[in-house]
């Protein structure tokens, strides 16, 4: 769920809003909180307060889960949160626990989207 149009992010921003506390599941495999993706919307939108609160309850339910890969995307989600709002300090600090993340469990893509990202909030 990779979009720019800020209308496109609004109109599934709008229609997830009342799942915000499911998991998404297909019977076989999640892919974490529907918070997550309603956070990512946000932040497409332009509404960053609302995306990093999206984002924080849906870390928190990887946590309780636990989840520890859902929990780094939703960690790499709040560097781009961060990001947005001009916050480099905080989206550093979000993309070290990614890193951490990435390579106690092997998942080498989040090592590369974090080495991106961090390149521009150097």
């Amino acid at each position: 769920m990779h979009t720019r149009h800020r209308e496109a992010c609004r109109w599934l921003y709008d229609r997830l809003q009342a799942y915000g506390d499911w998991w998404e599941f297909n019977g076989v495999t999640t892919t974490g909180p529907v918070a997550s993706r309603l956070g990512l919307l946000a932040v497409g939108h332009g509404e960053v307060e609302a995306a990093e609160a999206h984002l924080q309850a849906a870390w928190l339910r990887c946590r309780a889960f636990p989840a520890p890969l859902l929990e780094m995307e939703v960690d790499y989600l709040l560097a781009l949160a961060a990001e947005a709002r001009g916050d480099h300090a905080t989206a550093r600090r979000r993309l070290d626990e990614v890193d951490v993340l990435a390579r106690r469990h092997g998942a080498h893509r989040f090592d590369r989207l974090a080495s991106l990202l961090r390149a521009r909030v150097t």
